[in-house]
């Protein structure tokens, strides 16, 4: 019975240590760490969970892809409270060679500045993606990346400089709340197929969610829009908010497809309001309680409701 309880414990002791051995945390690492520190260890498929850490150097995980021109990210990444001085890249094109990463793990930014670009063109992510509270200075791109986890959240974040988010494919909750898009903010032609949430988010600079489409229920309660906003040629197939949201230039919704209910209540249009060949398959948008300081510049051409009549503000 001794020598049973003494196998056991070998085995115990064992997997302890190779679980320990299999992961980076913040023990014993100083404040700075080079990002090929970062990456050996990501290669190693070991699981990264740091914080109050500076990177220095570029973290390029195309390095890692094999010939299949494709890294595989099996490790799952967290990082809190931690400064990229360099870039982070996750897509790379070299003589026409395009490389791009699928993340197999969970992958979570909390606090985190980025002050070089962070380039995650094309990438796949398996489970969830969260960033919270995250600064960008540069260029962030996820153009074109699908999201397959249950949430997809960039909350409380700030982007400095121009976001990319066009032709991404969401397949949970898209979660943009409270985060101010200092530069371009560009979603055209994504597909959110959960729920989206972009309530009290600040647009500085123009908005492009032109060709967007939401399966599910979307919000920009309370968003602000300082550029010109273009929702031309989406596809809300359910409930679409607006409420009490602010449009200081031009708001277009032309040629774009309403099959739920469309809330602009008390929403403040400074500019146009562009409703052109817009069907709405449910009701008329209720607008009502709206302002709008230019009157003569809303334009309803060839709007029509689910009955196929034209559209009308009085009805």
């Amino acid at each position: 019975m001794h020598k049973i309880w003494l196998v056991i414990c070998f085995f115990l002791y064992a997997a302890c240590s190779q679980k320990q051995s299999g992961s980076l945390y913040n023990d014993n690492l100083k404040g700075e760490i080079q990002a090929s520190f970062v990456l050996e260890k990501i290669k190693q498929d070991h699981s990264i969970s740091l914080q109050n850490k500076t990177i220095k150097g570029v973290l390029d995980l195309t390095s890692l892809a094999q010939a299949r021109k494709r890294a595989l990210i099996n490790s799952q990444l967290t990082f809190k409270d931690c400064v990229f001085e360099d870039s982070l890249v996750a897509f790379r094109l070299a003589k026409q060679k395009a490389t791009f990463c699928l993340f197999r793990g969970d992958v979570t930014f909390d606090n985190c500045q980025f002050d070089d670009g962070f380039y995650a063109k094309e990438a796949f992510f398996d489970l969830n993606v969260q960033f919270s509270q995250c600064f960008f200075k540069k260029t962030a791109s996820f153009e074109g990346a699908t999201f397959r986890g249950q949430y997809l959240l960039f909350r409380d974040c700030h982007f400095a400089a121009e976001a990319q988010f066009q032709r991404i494919e969401s397949w949970g909750t898209t979660d943009f709340l409270r985060t101010q898009f200092g530069g371009i903010a560009s979603f055209a032609q994504a597909i959110c197929y959960g729920k989206a949430l972009f309530a009290s988010t600040k647009f500085l600079r123009y908005a492009d969610f032109s060709g967007f489409s939401a399966q599910r229920n979307i919000a920009f309660n309370y968003a602000l829009f300082y550029d010109q906003a273009v929702f031309s040629e989406g596809a809300f197939l359910n409930r679409a908010e607006w409420i009490k949201a602010v449009f200081t230039k031009a708001a277009l919704f032309e040629s774009t497809h309403f099959s739920g209910a469309v809330q602009m209540n008390e929403a403040h249009f400074k500019d146009s309001l562009v409703l052109r060949n817009t069907f709405f398959g449910k009701t008329k948008p209720d607008v009502s309680g709206c302002r709008f300081d230019e009157p003569n510049k809303k334009n309803k051409d060839g709007a029509k409701t689910v009955q196929s009549l034209p559209f009308s503000w009085e009805d």
